[in-house]
């Protein structure tokens, strides 16, 4: 796998499986909708859009320190099947499974 671009702030994690690839993603405060995942030349591309959603106008703040904001993660696999590709998000984490190209077998063929 290549990564190809990040944002800091968007961590993930990428299993090697024997069939295919898992990538977790914890996305806390990011609702479904603000999820945009797709896999197009070979590239798999997240993006997420966090909304903080406060009132300015009511109280003034001791602390502040959340924060909105958009996350991106695009990494480049070339073995696997785009039509095999699955994908949930629960609880604030996305788990996306990879579902890997058959690898082509070599066999000698006997000639009769």
């Amino acid at each position: 796998f290549d990564l190809i671009k990040s944002s800091e702030e968007l961590k993930c994690d990428l299993k090697n499986l024997d069939d295919a690839y898992e990538l977790t993603a914890d996305l806390p405060g990011v609702k479904k909708e603000d999820i945009s995942l797709s896999f197009e030349n070979q590239v798999l591309s997240l993006s997420a859009k966090h909304h903080n959603d406060f009132d300015k106008e009511s109280g003034e703040f001791i602390l502040h320190e959340r924060t909105s904001g958009s996350y991106n993660r695009s990494i480049m696999l070339n073995d696997v099947d785009p039509e095999g590709i699955e994908a949930k998000f629960e609880n604030g984490v996305l788990c996306v499974k990879l579902k890997k190209l058959a690898k082509s077998v070599t066999r000698t063929i006997k000639i009769n």
